[in-house]
């Protein structure tokens, strides 16, 4: 399993030439973002394969959604995204919270679930916020309007519960 986090870095790396190639800023933040995030958790040893490659499928998703124009489509490609990108957020955070996890965290269930949510919300919050910036400064990627933003945090709201209410079932705390 060596070799998954440097074919990984490749990936992203690939990802990243691509959302160049079609002067896709979101995509291109999202790659950048998720390369810099991964290179510090390889460099500190708190990444695992299977957490690795859920992170992964988020570019690949995305990279897919753009190429095959599915957020168009009428499947709600947009809303699985979302579901999908506020389950692996909050559950590389919970994974987080467990290898850290002292004193309280251990003895109470309540706290690493809340915790795991307003991270997970938090996160939407800001990526919704800078989808807005990104229309206003670059017209061009437009994401939608206020259905939309709404939309989107209430498939990252179901991810996230999900994700936490996972966590805490799987007995992770």
């Amino acid at each position: 399993m060596q070799k998954l986090p440097v074919l990984s870095l490749c990936l992203v790396f690939l990802l990243i030439i691509f959302s160049i190639f079609e002067q896709d800023i979101i995509f291109l933040s999202i790659t950048i973002s998720s390369l810099t995030f991964l290179s510090f958790l390889m460099v500190k040893k708190w990444l695992s394969s299977g957490i690795l490659f859920l992170i992964l499928l988020v570019s690949i998703f995305y990279s897919i959604g753009s190429v095959f124009n599915l957020y168009l489509s009428e499947f709600e490609y947009d809303g699985f995204l979302h579901f999908y990108t506020g389950f692996t957020v909050s559950y590389l955070f919970g994974s987080l919270i467990k290898k850290a996890r002292t004193g309280i965290l251990k003895r109470n269930k309540f706290i690493p679930f809340l915790s795991i949510i307003l991270f997970g919300l938090s996160i939407s919050i800001i990526w919704e916020i800078f989808e807005i910036f990104a229309g206003k400064f670059f017209p061009e990627y437009v994401i939608g309007e206020l259905t939309d933003t709404l939309s989107d945090l209430i498939f990252d709201t179901l991810g996230i519960l999900f994700a936490a209410i996972f966590l805490v079932f799987k007995k992770l705390f």
